[in-house]
């Protein structure tokens, strides 16, 4: 349960002017976001369409941030003194799809990988199937046939390949089902 006490004076903190990085960040799916995070505040974090879409969402983060400071009762970081009192926003460099990685992906993603496929209940409760491929552990996507779970997973699998070649790990060989550890799944996965 929420003290509302509590709460109210995280709101009330979170409207200090902590200073604000603001990045473009390019999506796997192409689509630009604006991400903007409080340095004072490691981990406090927001995202948006537009710059002030993702502040007004980060004042939200920032409330739900302190409030479980305020809850254990420790002492809560102090914003950066600004002039005016404004908050400064400082850009970082875009970060955007690497293109040659992301082709490179898409055509190692095409190859004849293994589908294994089990039952699975859906989030809406109806039944459905799991789609995977069994070389890459936590390569999987779920659709209400075999066809529509095999078709969402050629696609993750190819967002999936991405990101195994952006931590320059190694892409499993079709057919290889020992080549990742477990670890290097999980991490890749989550």
């Amino acid at each position: 349960m929420i003290r509302e006490d509590l709460w109210q004076k995280a709101g009330k903190l979170a409207d200090r002017p902590f200073s604000v990085e603001a990045q473009k960040s390019q999506l796997l799916d192409r689509s630009i976001v604006v991400v903007v995070a409080n340095p004072e505040l490691p981990g406090c974090m927001a995202q948006g369409d537009t710059l002030k879409q993702a502040l007004a969402e980060l004042k939200e983060a920032r409330q739900e941030y302190l409030f479980p400071i305020l809850k254990a009762g420790r002492q809560v970081p102090e914003p950066k003194p600004t002039a005016g009192g404004c908050p400064r926003i400082t850009w970082l460099e875009p970060e955007l799809i690497d293109e040659t990685l992301w082709s490179r992906a898409e055509a190692l993603a095409a190859r004849d990988y293994l589908v294994e496929f089990s039952p699975e209940t859906l989030e809406d409760g109806s039944e459905g199937v799991l789609a995977e491929n069994p070389e890459m552990p936590g390569c999987m996507e779920s659709g209400r046939t075999p066809a529509e779970a095999k078709a969402a997973l050629a696609r993750g699998r190819h967002v999936f390949i991405y990101c195994l070649l952006e931590a320059g790990k190694a892409v499993p060989e079709p057919g290889d089902i020992h080549m990742m550890a477990d670890g290097d799944a999980a991490t890749i996965a989550g």
